[in-house]
Formats: structure tokens, sequence, C-alpha cells
């Protein structure tokens, strides 16, 4: 079987510690997909949270929280019949814990929908929303800042794959959405919110991979809000951790040239960022061209243009 793992490093690469979780025996794989830290000063102690999925009757979701020994402190799983991936998690000021993925759990036809999950620090759920159009849609990031949520992925709304984003409240109320008009298929992956220091503006950074040549504007998204019930099940005292040894390479990392990244793919795609201004509230009915900032970089498949 598959087991979930997680390590922990000091600033020179050595290691902490390094955990496998395995939830049983049989058929029982266990996957994580991504981690965040809690070191905030209205919790005790720093906290980290890792989540993933895991078989049961089919694939839960899965929230698991260690402290900074690597001591198990919960594992709880939630979902409601079919498949939960979460893929992303992130902390707010407060110790609340966010996670964001995709389910098949509530859709008539069986397609995925996005979803988001809130959770205290015991690990207890606050709430649980669906976001659906009427095609695929999939969750790949999340994060938080002062009573507001933004999440990234990729929907399928359109026919070819459009990297969407989105920004809900602090209850999980959809306050806007929208997707690349980008040709061909464009994904989004990962989505990352940073303060600009000297003008003190807070923007959301959104990065992906297209296979169309240039940008163009996004377009508004509608999605349904869905407050389905789900099933949280506490499998602390099923779980067990087994120590593991990294392995070392002894080969030298190649280092990256700085002249120019061939990207050796037959579907000549390219890398994107994209900067947004989240405070600009979005006529849902129109196009949303004002929320392109500006195109910070392209990789194109011969080299990079700024």
């Amino acid at each position: 079987n598959e087991n979930a793992i997680i390590f922990a490093f000091d600033p020179n690469g050595n290691t902490i510690f390094a955990y496998a979780f395995d939830k049983g025996t049989g058929f029982s794989p266990s996957f994580a997909t991504d981690v965040a830290l809690d070191y905030n000063p209205f919790s005790t102690g720093v906290a980290i949270y890792v989540v993933g999925y895991a078989f049961y009757n089919d694939y839960d979701g899965f929230l698991a929280k260690f402290d900074n020994t690597g001591a198990l402190l919960f594992y709880k799983t939630f979902g409601d019949g079919k498949r939960e991936h979460p893929q992303a998690v992130a902390v707010d000021n407060y110790g609340f814990v966010y996670v964001a993925g995709h389910t098949n759990s509530f859709s008539a036809g069986g397609d995925y929908d996005v979803f988001v999950a809130k959770f205290d620090k015991f690990g207890t759920l606050q709430w649980f929303n669906t976001y659906d159009t009427s095609a695929n849609d999939f969750a790949t990031s999340i994060a938080v800042g002062d009573d507001v949520i933004y999440i990234s992925g990729t929907t399928y709304v359109s026919g070819n794959a459009d990297a969407f984003y989105a920004k809900l409240d602090a209850a999980g109320n959809l306050v806007y959405a929208f997707r690349s008009g980008l040709a061909g298929d464009d994904f989004g992956n990962k989505l990352r919110t940073n303060v600009h220091s000297s003008q003190d503006v807070f923007f959301v950074n959104l990065v992906g991979y297209s296979s169309a040549s240039a940008p163009s504007s996004f377009a508004s998204l509608s999605l349904t809000v869905g407050t389905p019930t789900v099933t949280v099940d506490d499998r602390t005292s099923i779980i067990s951790t087994q120590s593991i040894t990294p392995y070392t390479p002894s080969a030298s990392i190649a280092t990256v040239p700085s002249s120019s990244i061939n990207i050796p793919d037959n579907a000549n795609q390219r890398a994107y960022v994209y900067k947004f201004d989240p405070q600009v509230e979005i006529n849902t009915s129109t196009d949303l061209p004002i929320n392109i900032i500006y195109l910070l970089a392209i990789l194109v498949g011969t080299g990079i243009t700024i």
C-alpha cells in the first residue's frame, strides 16, 4: 500500500523527523497532498496540518494534525459515499483550518465539484460548501486573509480546461468567480497572496500553465453554491506512524541555466503568472479585464520572455 508521509527539515536540509502514517491493513492506500503550519499567537505551540485522501469504502478526505515533533494529535476523515480529494490547506490568524479540493459525492451526473471546508483547531467541522458549474470543476489551491478566502483551480464548463479564481467571504459565501479566456487548455495550479511593501497594496498571484500563445481577458464564472452534509469520523486511534529514513542521492543536482529554460513537451505548453487586485468588486455579468493587473511572465518552450 501507498502511505502518506510527512517530513520536517531544518534550514540546512537536515531531517528533523520523517514519518509514514498508515491507516490499517488490506487495501488502504493513503495520499498526502498539502501541508500548512499554524504558528500564530492565538494558538498554543506550532501545529502542522496535512490533508489528503485515503481509501475506506471509497476515497475520503482526511485532515491530520501533528505537533512540531511529528507526534500525531488527530486524524479525521470526511466524505459522503463517493470521492473527496482535498488538494490544499491553509490556516487563518485565529487557528481555523480551511481545506479545498473536489468531490463527486453530490453531483447527480457524477461530475466533480469544488469544495471548501472549514475546521477548528480540534478538527471539528464548521461548514462544508460545494461550488459547481454544469461540468467538472477541480480546486487545487487555497489562501486565506482577514475574513476572506481565495481558491483557484480548473473548470471544464467551456468544453476546454480553463483556470478559475474565486473569492469567498468568511462564511464560504461566493463573492465572485471568473475563468480564463485563453484559447485551448489552461490550468490553474497555485495561488498565493502578498502585500506590496512599498505601497501597502494587497495582491493575489495565480500560476499555472496553458497551451495558448498569448494572454487573454478573464470572463465571469457562474458557480452554484451548495451546503451538503458530510460525515466526519475521528480515526486517530487506528492510525500508526512509522519512522522512515530519507534517501540522500549522491549525484549533484544540475544547475538551472539562467539564459533560457526549455520545456520538452509536445503540446508547447507555457507557464504563466497572473497578478490580481482582489479588492475590486466584480460585476459578474461582464468580462473582467480590470482585474488583470498585468502579466508578469510567460515561460515559453524556447526560453523566457518578461
